[in-house]
């Protein structure tokens, strides 16, 4: 047996010869004493229920901050003594963003303290800009929208990337021809309703047209 176990301070500690690494056995509020082992079974005194009474465990050794070896759940943060002293954004004691936060979990820029960039990564994103916008459809990173600048001015296709953060017109209508409310995409291509109007302001008809985006060509595709 390569296993060694003592008790201090009420905890039961082991050390593991073989491997070299050292750690708590039993550490709780309660106290511990009298610690033997046999192959892989520790046996202690322990008053958890008031008296001391023979208890036994595992040699299972957790991590103890100050044995100078960093394992387990120890990280820079939790123990320097063992891990060091942090160098990674999101443990290192600074506001690296200057958002007044400072590392993980207090800045929400970060996932752990292993994390290297506190930077903030909103989840919502704001698309557009006109104050009319309408009936909004996406596939993959395209996001297309039926959008005014103002209640008189002629309906427009428009399109997002938001792999490029790039926004373009789609169409280019006529007054007495422009995109109505519905619109839709799948892959590179984009169904609208366009409707024609008589000058009167009278709908003379509505017809379903398709734009493709590999071409940047559109197709009348039904009329009603």
């Amino acid at each position: 047996n390569e296993k060694i176990v003592w008790w201090n301070n009420g905890d039961v500690f082991g050390y593991d010869v073989a491997s070299g690494a050292q750690g708590s056995i039993v550490q709780d509020s309660f106290s511990q004493y009298s610690a033997d082992i046999y192959d892989d079974t520790v046996v202690y005194l322990d008053n958890r229920n008031g008296n001391f009474n023979v208890y036994s465990s595992k040699f299972t050794l957790a991590p103890v901050c100050g044995d100078k070896q960093c394992n387990g759940a120890e990280t820079c943060m939790s123990c320097s003594l063992d891990c060091g002293i942090c160098t990674v954004q999101c443990s290192d004691g600074k506001d690296n963003d200057a958002d007044g936060k400072i590392d993980y979990p207090a800045d929400s820029g970060c996932t752990s303290v292993e994390d290297n960039d506190e930077t903030n990564v909103d989840p919502i994103i704001k698309i557009t800009v006109t104050p009319y916008v309408y009936n909004p459809s996406v596939y993959g990173d395209k996001i297309i929208w039926v959008g005014e600048e103002t209640l008189s001015d002629v309906p427009e296709i428009y399109l997002y990337d938001l792999s490029t953060n790039l926004q373009r017109k789609i169409t280019t209508s006529e007054p007495q021809r422009k995109p109505w409310w519905l619109s839709a995409i799948y892959g590179d291509k984009i169904v609208y309703m366009e409707i024609i109007s008589y000058p009167s302001g009278y709908t003379q008809s509505m017809d379903i047209y398709l734009y493709d985006l590999a071409f940047h060509y559109k197709y009348r595709k039904v009329s009603f």
